[in-house]
């Protein structure tokens, strides 16, 4: 037993014995020693402690950890890990924690005379503990002292019989002047304890001088009257004072440390395990100084009950946190998610429905009938492993406590994903840089002072560990303010050694935007990655920059959301969009600067940039972007556009104004996900290349010649699909995700093939202003693939891939065909991937219907995916038949459908594959073949559980976002509904 346990024993044991002797006193005595008297902690220690933690009332923090060990224990995995019967002869991993629980309870138990449980034993002697150190008397290391609360008097005498007879502890001799009984024990080769009774509290420590200090003060704060002085404390130290300014009944934990306190070699006797850790104890002790300002100590408070802890500090306002993000967030960002609190109740109100439905599901309940059948479940084991496999009855017996404890976190888990909370973030990201504009981005997080002081104890043990010649380190950054970090990725590129490598550099410069940095503000924590960000974060928490509260733009944004939002994204669609075309310029410059790049292709990749970034100032247009979230059943979120009416005429106009969206009627109701909207990229196509033609040196006349000196490809072959495919498009154009209807019942093993047909097929579509002349391009180029790709020796290929002389083979081929939704065409490619499996056929199809080219990815003829005329199979139909009309307005130049269960329809397609060989995998373990019955039984089994894991997907929701038009503003609405 290490020194600091046994300290913790004997102070138990002695407190009997003090009980026991105290209680043979007069009464008036007794009352002065055992009855609590009116004080606080910090009033016992002197002014020149060096080190001061206390705990105080934490019964509920407690009960929650004990509540969550009273899980645990009963679990088979615990059984396991603790030593059970399959552990081994050193036992389980947590065996040793067992064993030294068991030790340290025999211990206590023999103490007391009775073994108290965990809860018992903090109910007693901890719900006011108080460890602190004072320097000594003879001078050198501090010394500690412990102090605790007593139990009550009834307890005391029970336990005084016990104790009085209690070998190797004696009573102080002669009797301390301060009058409170003092007795001793000696540990053999350790020294001596000193343990002390009085004001209905137990004091320990190893030095009697720093004892009777604490028991002097008691003494003088037990005769004190109202108007009577206080002897000189720890309390009335000035920075304890600001770290603990609320009344001391209300605290529930205090710290107060002074800097460059050694206490090091005193806190390992107390933590065993730790010798040898002294030194770097004191170490962490000092880097926890870095948020604190100037030379004097730090000290930090917590009240309230959890959950609802205040904090206080000597060394910064902690006020801030809780505040509003805006108000913690710098301004001018580009973007900001930023979370609001919700009503109390209102997020239960609104999604607990959702909630309850998933807790519901059918899967749950079967997983807990497994579990409770063990003789099934014994028998499932040893059929799927072989005898010996399951678990012994012990283990088997405690199954169902690790499925209620799974249970419990999974329930948890869900109704996080249901019901949700507040985030406990925000997010930033800012535009830096004029003419090379740099994204930069922050996290904020609620950081209250003793996190602040941990984790600036962690980044300085990182800077001292990472620091030196490691390439990758982190580093403090200089100057005043609050302390802030970064992680020095220099090294990674040889940045300013001699003859460096230019990619080097320049990838190293595009880095820098994505340099990791922390700053610690007061109740704040920035996460920040780029250095201008860290900059601006650390000039914030030092108030010398703005918030995005006082930004004026961002004001008129906020005043533009939806009462009541639970959360707020706002943007600037002009320089978000800049910034992004900013990103991908840099890997264009870096290859436009290398010295291998021919001179021709460097000018049309340079001409192509300055078109980019010319065109990326369209969006200027937009003043300001912002989406509200809003905590209702249909999780409406509502997105206000709004657009500066003069910038808005310059550039070319691409949004067309809301029409009918006429997508649904064309395809199936299995449709998992679309995407449409009206546009038309002629006018925008036209001014791109014309900035494109005017920055290429030489213009169109250039352009043209590149083609036909260099390759002798005929130009028009570009432009022609560019024309009609690109710059033509003009109406409806979008996206789908269609899942496959009524897939056939697998049978036998999965192939690929099998497996492809289950996968979705991929739509996209778009109206032409020549839609008949797009079509034919389309065609063309379908064409020019298949003469590309087709070697026209598939069944050879084929032939000898079955035969095990070559690889995988592939075919190509060129379907085109009249539909009565009109003419179709598609590259057929056909794949012999596995030997005696059916063949693979995958299309890229396209078909025309009207003014629409519908573009298909799909094992089927694209005729079957999409082009529908309407009708009772069509997504439209089922919308209409599942949705009220308000969720999908007849006028609109956006519309996004969602269909969940899409999602389960998909998913299950491929799970459906595992019925014919699940059984061959649950039935392993049998020596000889399974009889037909059992395989009948396991097949069946299989295809309930995938029906079960299907019925657990479903949510029968429905997610629909429209976009309107209001006078100068656009207004999208996203709404969930669910069809039960």
């Amino acid at each position: 037993m290490g020194r600091g346990t046994a300290a913790v024993v004997a102070g138990i044991a002695v407190l009997g014995a003090a009980a026991g002797f105290l209680l043979l006193r007069a009464k008036e005595e007794k009352a002065r020693v055992l009855e609590p008297a009116s004080f606080a902690s910090p009033d016992l220690f002197p002014p020149d402690t060096v080190l001061f933690a206390s705990l105080h009332d934490t019964e509920a923090d407690f009960a929650e950890m004990e509540s969550l060990w009273r899980k645990i224990e009963p679990t088979a995995a615990w059984a396991l890990l603790s030593g059970g019967p399959d552990a081994g002869p050193g036992g389980g991993p947590a065996a040793s924690l067992v064993r030294a629980w068991e030790e340290t309870g025999a211990s206590i138990g023999d103490r007391l005379g009775r073994r108290p449980d965990a809860a018992e034993f903090f109910r007693t002697f901890g719900r006011d503990a108080t460890l602190g150190f004072v320097p000594s008397a003879a001078g050198g290391t501090p010394q500690g002292l412990l102090v605790a609360r007593l139990p009550g008097e009834e307890e005391v005498a029970r336990l005084r019989e016990r104790f009085g007879s209690r070998p190797g502890m004696k009573p102080r001799q002669p009797t301390p002047s301060h009058g409170y009984p003092v007795f001793l024990e000696e540990f053999e080769g350790r020294g001596t304890l000193h343990y002390g009774v009085g004001g209905g509290h137990l004091f320990l420590a190893e030095d009697p001088t720093v004892l009777d200090g604490a028991l002097d003060r008691l003494k003088v704060l037990v005769a004190a009257t109202a108007d009577s002085p206080r002897p000189p404390s720890l309390a009335s130290e000035k920075a304890f004072a600001a770290g603990v300014p609320g009344p001391w009944p209300e605290v529930r934990f205090a710290l107060f440390a002074r800097r460059g306190a050694k206490v090091g070699a005193r806190l390992e006797e107390l933590a065993p395990g730790a010798e040898g850790s002294g030194g770097e104890m004191d170490a962490l002790l000092a880097r926890a100084f870095v948020p604190v300002p100037g030379e004097g100590p730090m000290a930090l408070s917590a009240s309230g009950p959890p959950g609802e802890r205040r904090w206080s500090a000597s060394f910064g306002d902690f006020s801030s946190m809780g505040r509003a993000w805006e108000q913690r967030l710098p301004a001018g960002l580009c973007l900001a998610w930023i979370p609001r609190p919700a009503a109390p109740g209102a997020r239960e109100k609104a999604f607990g429905a959702d909630f309850e439905a998933l807790r519901a599901k059918r899967l749950w309940k079967e997983i807990d009938a497994l579990a409770r059948d063990g003789p099934r479940l014994r028998r499932l084991l040893e059929e799927a492993g072989g005898p010996g496999t399951a678990p012994p009855e012990e283990i088997l017996a405690r199954i169902p406590k690790d499925l209620a404890l799974l249970g419990e976190m999974g329930e948890s888990l869900l109704r996080s994903m249901t019901v949700g909370g507040e985030a406990p973030l925000a997010l930033g990201q800012k535009a830096f840089g004029k003419e090379k504009v740099a994204t930069e981005t922050v996290l904020a997080f609620d950081l209250d002072p003793l996190s602040s002081v941990l984790l600036a104890a962690l980044m300085e043990t990182g800077v001292q560990e990472t620091g030196g010649e490691a390439p990758v380190s982190w580093r403090r950054d200089p100057g005043e303010g609050p302390p802030a970090w970064h992680l020095d990725l220099g090294g990674l590129f040889g940045r300013g050694g001699p003859g460096g490598d230019p990619s080097e550099e320049a990838f190293a410069g595009m880095m820098e935007a994505w340099e990791p940095g922390v700053v610690l503000g007061n109740g704040t924590l920035y996460v920040t990655f780029g250095p201008a960000m860290r900059r601006e974060c650390r000039d914030l928490a030092a108030g010398r920059a703005a918030p995005l509260s006082a930004d004026p733009i961002f004001v008129r944004a906020a005043a533009a959301a939806e009462p009541g939002a639970s959360e707020i994204l706002y943007d600037r669609p002009g320089i978000v969009l800049r910034a992004a075309v900013a990103s991908v310029r840099r890997p264009m410059e870096l290859a436009a600067d290398s010295e291998g790049m021919d001179p021709k292709a460097r000018d049309v990749l340079r001409a192509l940039m300055d078109a980019m970034g010319e065109a990326s100032g369209w969006a200027d247009a937009a003043t300001f972007r912002v989406t509200s979230t809003l905590v209702e059943a249909e999780r409406r979120s509502v997105t206000v556009e709004s657009f500066d009416a003069a910038a808005a005429a310059a550039p070319p106009v691409i949004e067309l104004g809301p029409g009918p969206i006429r997508s649904p009627a064309a395809l199936p109701g299995s449709t998992l996900l679309l995407l449409a909207g009206r546009w038309d990229l002629g006018p925008a196509s036209e001014a791109f290349a014309a900035s494109f033609l005017k920055a290429l040196p030489g213009g169109k006349e250039r352009w043209r010649s590149l083609f036909t000196q260099e390759s002798g490809v005929d130009p028009a072959d570009v432009e022609r699909p560019l024309e009609l495919l690109v710059a033509g498009m003009k109406g409806e154009m979008g996206f789908a995700v269609v899942t496959p209807e009524n897939p056939p019942a697998p049978e036998g093993p999965p192939t690929a093939a099998a497996a492809l047909e289950r996968l979705p097929s991929f739509v996209s579509f778009s109206g032409y202003r020549d839609a008949g002349a797009s079509f034919e391009e389309a065609v063309r180029l379908l064409g020019k693939m298949v003469e590309a790709l087709d070697t026209g020796s598939f069944e050879d290929d084929a032939a000898a891939f079955e035969a095990g002389e070559g690889p995988p083979a592939f075919g190509f081929a060129l379907e085109r065909e009249e539909t009565p939704a009109g003419p179709s065409a598609a590259v057929r490619v056909t794949a012999a991937v596995e030997p005696g499996a059916p063949y693979v056929v995958h299309r890229l199809g396209v078909l025309r219907r009207g003014e629409t080219l519908w573009f298909t990815l799909s094992p089927r003829k694209p005729a079957e995916v999409a082009g529908l005329a309407g009708g009772p199979g069509t997504l439209e139909a089922r919308m209409k038949g599942a949705l009220p009309a308000s969720m999908h307005p007849a006028d609109a130049s956006m519309l996004l459908v969602f269909r969940e269960d899409g999602v389960a329809d998909g998913l299950g397609a491929l799970l459906d594959l595992l019925v014919p060989v699940g059984p061959s995998l649950t039935l392993m373990g049998l020596e000889e073949p399974p009889s037909p019955e059992r395989m009948k039984a396991h097949e069946e089994g299989w295809r309930q559980g995938v029906d079960l894991v299907k019925d657990a997907m479903r949510t029968s929701g429905w997610q629909v976002m429209a976009r309107t038009r209001e006078g100068d503003r656009w207004i999208t609405v996203r709404r969930r509904a669910v069809v039960r």
